[in-house]
């Protein structure tokens, strides 16, 4: 899947692309992380909530591409990616 098709999905998705920003915010449940992720047909923006950023931020050292999987959210008119697991591209199975 591409980040251009990722509007047409409604379930769990599995993509992979580059991060092209990142942004920690600290709140009452831990740190949150929030990435633009692109990928030649475009751009997704990414949430990782605190519990998966705590366990998959490590992984983050560099710009990727990682696979990452979750589900798509909708608000107003623009979707973001839930994100319930990321892995980098070459330890993908």
């Amino acid at each position: 899947m591409t980040i251009s098709t990722v509007t047409e999905a409604v379930t769990r998705v599995a993509i992979a692309g580059l991060v092209a920003a990142s942004r920690r915010v600290g709140t009452e449940s831990g740190e949150v992380r929030f990435l633009a992720l692109e990928d030649e047909s475009g751009v997704l923006e990414c949430d990782l909530p605190a519990a998966a950023a705590a366990w998959y931020g490590r992984l983050m050292t560099t710009p990727g591409p990682y696979l990452l999987r979750g589900t798509p959210r909708w608000e107003s008119r623009a979707v973001t990616l839930v994100v319930d697991e990321l892995q980098p591209f070459h330890q993908r199975h």
